[in-house]
């Protein structure tokens, strides 16, 4: 009974658990932080041995797995120590281009946008090496120059070169810039460098066809002019009216040194002292400016040369008559193919892969001369006229009612400057609504240049198949497209009549805002082009989407945005224009009107 009080007395003493005191507490740490064996004894204790006082805390929930685009599946799990797995998407410097442009995109109506990312950073160029000729006569000061420029300290004593025709053996180097160095304090010094670069130049001492280098006459050790006026070195001051010597005779004044550059052909005259370093930063800026300047010019030039002529031999292949002959090979190269396809094996299968040949061998030179014209389009490397033109003849695409009078009222632009000046109306099938609309605006645009004393030029108008009437099923389309399509090739090649047609075979613009037949106009204006039927500078297809589009394209603007048939697309609307990113041209429409009569 007593062991048995003892142990109980010594129980009661015993502080229980909750009774003890945190050594740990108040010491200004908060809670421990859960590791990744945390977890196990969180899982396994029960409820019962949790209390406030608890160290440790729940874990984190575990981070969820990105997102893929198809919200089914679950993206792959990265894992560390692999090569292919990213730590984060690295920026591109491209511009992310998030827009539609293939067939579906003519058709979707949601606001395309273009996300702005950072701008790539410019490639930096090769440093670019001058080469610099400082010479002058001895004890004239430009090695003490040079030591001062490199090193940044004044030599007391240097060795120069006694006789300067050694160096005219450095002519083989191509020199940026070549200083005829003197010493200011001895005029003598003046005279024999220039009485050298006489005697260098006259036997072609850097002379380069391609390149002259700069000139400069340096006057050296310009500190010791003001010693000139001390008492020792007054010996006699020569006075002139011309002012040229303003300083003792031992002297060289800067308006003397200044006359003599200019005779020589020097770029400028300057003056430095290696002593006290003033002027010698000034000079090697102004020069290193003016070198390299003459350098990179001289690199765009050739650059923009080089441009130009690979232009021009790019263009040379677009003129009829070298695309004629190179469609004309490429024909007779597959036809002598299949020619001897079938002479080798004569049977049904020959000639089906005779014509599955000719077909694949058609459809990748119409996709080569597309690609290679859109390309040429979008880099501007469009082919001029050569010679200046005294006449114009354009064609003008009316569509419906609407469309012909949104069309006139952007060619009645308050002017009456139509002289020499032909007008081709291209109006589809049974569209009496344009052709009033027609007669209206030529009626009234002869008025007016009569009234004014001026000549209203010529026009004429030419009907052809409507692509697609009002609810005309979509089945039939292709069947009416095509023989407006038939129908279009003969206005397009066909000239005018008169003296416009005579000097012009091809309209040199074709403008069209928005009815259908003017996207069929550009297709076969661009099947043209693509079988070297005309060449790429006549026929330039202008397409005006309609004013009444003000935050969409229409149809047509669409077709001919991603498919990219018109030299020039342009808008009415700024809207239109920041959303699918096409010039904005302003309101065409609404301009000055002329003055009824």
């Amino acid at each position: 009974m007593a062991l048995d009080g003892r142990i109980d007395t010594w129980r009661t003493r015993v502080p229980s658990r909750q009774d003890r005191e945190d050594p740990f507490e108040g010491d200004g740490f908060e809670s421990r932080p859960a590791t990744r064996l945390a977890s196990l004894p969180c899982v396994l204790a029960s409820p019962m041995l949790t209390s406030p006082r608890q160290t440790f805390r729940e874990p984190d929930p575990p981070i969820s797995r990105p997102s893929t685009r198809l919200s089914f599946l679950r993206a792959a799990t990265p894992l560390f120590g692999r090569s292919s797995t990213p730590f984060s998407r690295p920026s591109t410097a491209l511009r992310i281009n998030r827009r539609r442009r293939g067939l579906l995109g003519l058709f979707g109506r949601k606001r395309k946008y273009t996300e702005s990312t950072p701008s790539p950073e410019p490639i930096p160029r090769e440093p670019v090496k001058l080469n610099f000729l400082f010479v002058g006569s001895g004890s004239s000061g430009q090695t003490s120059l040079l030591f001062r420029a490199r090193y940044g300290y004044f030599p007391d004593d240097t060795s120069g070169v006694p006789d300067l025709n050694t160096v005219e053996r450095l002519t083989y180097i191509t020199w940026d810039a070549v200083f005829l160095c003197f010493d200011i304090s001895d005029k003598v010094s003046m005279y024999a460098i220039v009485q050298w670069w006489h005697h260098a130049s006259s036997h072609g001492f850097a002379q380069s066809a391609t390149c002259q280098p700069l000139l400069y006459l340096l006057g050296l050790k310009k500190d010791l002019r003001d010693q000139c006026f001390l008492e020792d070195h007054r010996e006699g001051v020569a006075h002139s009216t011309s002012g040229l010597l303003a300083y003792p005779t031992c002297c060289v004044c800067s308006t003397e040194a200044s006359w003599h550059a200019k005779r020589i052909g020097a770029h400028r005259y300057l003056e430095c002292s290696a002593a006290t370093g003033e002027g010698i930063e000034a000079m090697f800026d102004e020069a290193g400016q003016e070198a390299t300047g003459r350098i990179v010019g001289t690199e765009e030039v050739e650059a923009v040369q080089k441009k130009r002529r690979r232009q021009q031999l790019g263009m040379s292949a677009t003129q009829p008559g070298s695309g004629l002959a190179i469609l004309a090979g490429f024909i007779a190269a597959v036809f002598g193919l299949g020619v001897t396809t079938l002479l080798a094996f004569p049977s049904w299968t020959a000639i089906i892969r005779t014509y599955l040949l000719l077909l694949i061998s058609f459809v990748i030179f119409v996709s080569n001369r597309h690609v290679q014209i859109v390309r040429r389009r979008s880099a501007g490397q469009k082919p001029r006229a050569k010679h200046s033109r005294q006449v114009d003849y354009n064609l003008f695409v009316l569509g419906s009612g609407g469309h012909t009078k949104e069309m006139l009222m952007m060619m009645d632009d308050g002017f009456c400057e139509f002289q020499n000046f032909h007008r081709r109306y291209l109006i589809s099938s049974n569209d009496r609504m344009s052709e009033n609309h027609l007669e209206d605006y030529e009626t009234e645009l002869r008025a007016l240049c009569d009234a004014r004393g001026q000549l209203p030029g010529t026009y004429d108008k030419c009907t052809v198949t409507r692509a697609r009437r009002v609810h005309q099923p979509l089945w039939s389309t292709p069947v009416t497209a095509l023989l407006s399509i038939l129908d279009i090739f003969p206005v397009l090649l066909s000239p005018p009549a008169n003296e416009a047609g005579a000097q012009l075979r091809y309209p040199t613009k074709i403008f069209s805002n928005g009815p259908a037949t003017g996207f069929f106009v550009g297709v076969a204006v661009h099947l043209l082009k693509m079988f070297y039927v005309v060449p790429e500078d006549a026929m330039m297809f202008v397409y005006i989407e309609s004013w009444a589009r003000i935050s969409t394209l229409s149809l047509t603007g669409k077709l001919f945005f991603y498919t990219g048939l018109a030299d020039t697309f342009l808008v009415q609307h700024k809207e239109v224009a920041a959303r699918y990113g096409i010039p904005n041209a302003g309101e065409m429409v609404f301009n000055s009107r002329r003055p009824e009569i």
